[in-house]
């Protein structure tokens, strides 16, 4: 392969010579001569194959030793295409100059895909990869998924199943959201501690030894179930202490205090006008050939679009398409009715994100009441979850 690759880049020719027992002899001497020649095809009229432009000389003394008459039919290489585009040069050398960028980014990390999460947002967690363990322009055989998957679960831990991997130029996060499944540490010996105040629900446990039962109230940071088993004989006596992966699903009723206040008097953008600005990024450096201008009562909204060969094949290389609002706001009041559909709709919006996280809603003591001008919604929202995780146990800390 290298060889084929450096021929190309000397040069080499295509030569066909009439297929006769000259033909024979010829291929024969150019074997014995050490010639390297490639491709060789062979019909019922002519024998044909490559051969390099340095070995040209080395074969004239075999044609004149076998008699035999060749025909140059291609001449083919780098040589060849510049000697034919030599007009083009400045052509030519951008594209061998852009194959060499495309190849020199290929090295590097430039696009976060995240796939399988709906609980979080995608900006939220590209968010925190940003501040944790960047990615943009780190090569790509320094970076580490495993410790990105470490900090990954610590941050989210309610997520059953995190993988990091590298595809082309771009990091793939795949999440798995099961929020009645315990993130296990494998078949490390832990317990399970309660993640925030409770009152025990329901607890099945399948490895371990439970701390707890229904009815009781739980602080942060108790141990539900410990991997510490005592095995007893048949008289109730201890016979044997063994430590286990602790296991078990555990729910617990856990109450949230929902706060919001709105308004009565509001203002009101009224658009009048928009402008729209193109910038362009390579790497870390950004030109905008219209300077952006953010004056009073504008709004900014921006989009970001990365260039890709492939699905995978990310470039360095993006288009930000910027557009600026120009309104004028207007002092508008609401009436009692319309700021408690507000209020009421922000209450179940809160209230559906919490469904959405595999919370289910006991009891909702919310009220909407109207003081000063503004509306105040406040209560309390009980609702039954999923509550534990696993934590190392040390067995020295056991061990009499």
């Amino acid at each position: 392969m290298l060889s084929i690759l450096w021929n190309f880049i000397i040069g080499y020719i295509r030569i066909g010579i009439a297929n006769d027992d000259k033909a024979t002899r010829f291929l024969y001497l150019c074997k014995t001569n050490n010639i390297e020649i490639w491709k060789i095809k062979q019909t019922e009229d002519v024998v044909s194959f490559n051969i390099s432009q340095k070995n040209i000389k080395k074969i004239k003394k075999i044609i004149l030793k076998t008699g035999t008459d060749i025909e140059i039919t291609s001449t083919l290489g780098i040589p060849n295409i510049i000697k034919k585009y030599k007009k083009r040069i400045g052509f030519l050398i951008g594209f061998f100059v852009c194959i060499l960028l495309i190849y020199i980014s290929s090295l590097y990390l430039w696009h976060i895909e995240i796939i399988g999460q709906e609980i979080y947002t995608d900006q939220e967690i590209v968010d925190f990869i940003n501040e944790t363990q960047p990615i943009y322009g780190i090569k790509k055989e320094k970076y580490d998924c495993k410790a990105l998957e470490v900090a990954l679960r610590e941050k989210y831990s309610k997520m059953s199943w995190i993988n990091c991997s590298i595809k082309g130029t771009n990091l793939i996060i795949n999440f798995s959201e099961n929020p009645y499944q315990i993130n296990e540490m494998s078949n490390e010996i832990c317990d399970i501690e309660a993640d925030k105040d409770c009152i025990i629900d329901k607890i099945i446990v399948k490895n371990g030894t439970a701390l707890c039962s229904q009815g009781d109230k739980i602080k942060k940071g108790q141990i539900l179930v410990t991997g510490k088993v005592d095995l007893l004989n048949e008289y109730g006596e201890q016979t044997e202490t063994m430590y286990v992966s602790s296991d078990a699903v555990i729910y617990g009723l856990v109450t949230y205090t929902y706060d919001d206040s709105i308004e009565m008097n509001y203002y009101e953008k009224e658009y009048y006008k928009e402008k729209k600005y193109l910038s362009f990024g390579f790497g870390p450096y950004l030109y905008t050939p219209i300077k952006i201008k953010s004056e009073k009562n504008t709004e900014l909204i921006s989009t970001t679009k990365n260039l890709k060969i492939t699905s995978s094949f990310y470039l360095p290389i993006y288009i930000t398409k910027t557009t600026v609002k120009y309104y004028n706001p207007q002092k508008k009041t609401y009436t009692e009715n319309e700021i408690k559909k507000i209020a009421k709709k922000r209450l179940q919006k809160y209230i559906d994100d919490l469904t959405k996280k595999g919370m289910k809603i006991r009891k909702n003591s919310v009220t909407i009441s109207i003081v000063d001008k503004k509306c105040i919604v406040y209560g309390d929202i009980e609702v039954q979850e999923q509550v534990g995780l696993p934590v190392r146990l040390e067995l020295d800390e056991h061990k009499e």
